[in-house]
């Protein structure tokens, strides 16, 4: 699904945006992946962990771990914030040679999109790994699966009614806040 989304996307946004937008945006996707690397293993470390403390039934020790879980996230969090600041303050010194001021001011905007995207990731996957580690495939899946078809759809949507990069990596970044957020509710009604 994530291949075939790619494939039918690429061209249509290529098509709208020109390579100079394409090329922000491709950054933008980019300067995401690489800031989600702080998660060093720690989700799966997670669902492993809080799966083994559901089969014990140590209900204690699962809300201790699922605690220190939060805690990392939220430290791994402010590490993000202060990379984006990073980052922000220095995109003329790191692109002013091969962007033009205007450039660089979008990817100012979409940086700051990106951040509070991974920012809230972190600490909101606990509960995608509570949902994993409670064997609740088909909600975890089927949001998803929910999620990629909506920013699909949405992606051509906005892109066909002429909005540009900036509105590209809002919808991304809403369609993975909401996706998370249904999760949080659910994990908290119903695990």
């Amino acid at each position: 699904l994530y291949t075939v989304s790619g494939v039918v996307m690429l061209p249509v946004i290529l098509r709208r945006l020109g390579l100079a937008e394409y090329g922000i945006y491709s950054l933008g996707y980019s300067i995401m992946a690489y800031l989600t690397i702080l998660d060093l293993g720690f989700f799966n470390t997670a669902i492993r962990y809080i799966a083994q403390y559901r089969a014990k039934q140590d209900w204690k020790g699962l809300h201790t771990l699922l605690g220190m879980f939060f805690v990392i996230y939220l430290f791994l969090s402010c590490i993000v914030i202060v990379i984006s600041i990073v980052l922000y303050f220095h995109v003329g010194s790191f692109f002013g040679q091969t962007m033009t001021q205007e450039e660089c001011g979008l990817i100012k905007r979409c940086l700051v999109v990106i951040a509070i995207n991974v920012a809230l990731t972190f600490p909101l996957s606990i509960f995608k790994a509570t949902a994993i580690a409670y064997e609740h495939f088909f909600i975890q899946r089927g949001l998803e699966i929910l999620r990629l078809v909506a920013n699909f759809v949405l992606t051509i949507i906005f892109i066909e009614l002429g909005f540009r990069v900036f509105s590209l990596i809002m919808i991304t970044a809403l369609c993975n806040i909401a996706i998370l957020l249904i999760l949080l509710f659910y994990s908290i009604t119903t695990l």
